[in-house]
């Protein structure tokens, strides 16, 4: 392993690290993830991916509304929790996507009513390029629901570790 790539792995180790401390402490707010899911619930309804899952702290939520759910994330740990937790939910399907990169065919091969991601598009190096593609991933009138932090000063060092 090179200098560069030796970085690049204490990187993503530090981000996964970091990502897991993260959604631990919101599991354990269950009151905030309803405070959070109430402010577009309303829009919630029929097929409905969802990107960046981790361990399911706003997918459950989803589950509640959504006729199919699909849920995604990059990250081997945080997809083997969502198979677990979802394991006798036919309605939900677990996938790993990388917005980074083209939709996998479980996902490509689907029209969604809506698309949802929560502090997700902010750390994808193409935004532009991510919420384009993923538009095309809705049907006629669907909606595409992001939560990111709103002004330079909320993006924070938690942020920058992810």
């Amino acid at each position: 392993m090179n200098e560069e790539q030796d970085q690049a792995a204490k990187i993503r180790t530090g981000a996964h690290a970091t990502g897991s401390r993260v959604l631990e402490m919101f599991a354990g707010t269950p009151r905030l993830n309803d405070w959070y899911y109430s402010k577009f619930r309303d829009r919630v309804s029929g097929d409905v991916l969802e990107l960046g899952s981790g361990i399911g702290n706003i997918s459950r939520l989803l589950a509640r509304d959504a006729r199919t759910l699909m849920a995604t994330d990059v990250e081997d740990e945080y997809l083997d929790a969502l198979r677990q937790e979802f394991a006798s939910t036919d309605h939900v399907s677990v996938a790993r996507f990388d917005l980074e990169s083209p939709p996998p065919a479980a996902v490509a091969e689907r029209q969604f009513d809506v698309v949802i991601s929560m502090n997700v598009i902010e750390h994808v190096h193409d935004d532009l390029g991510a919420v384009r593609a993923l538009a095309k991933l809705l049907r006629p009138g669907g909606w595409m629901l992001t939560y990111v932090p709103a002004c330079n000063w909320a993006f924070s060092a938690m942020d920058q570790n992810l």
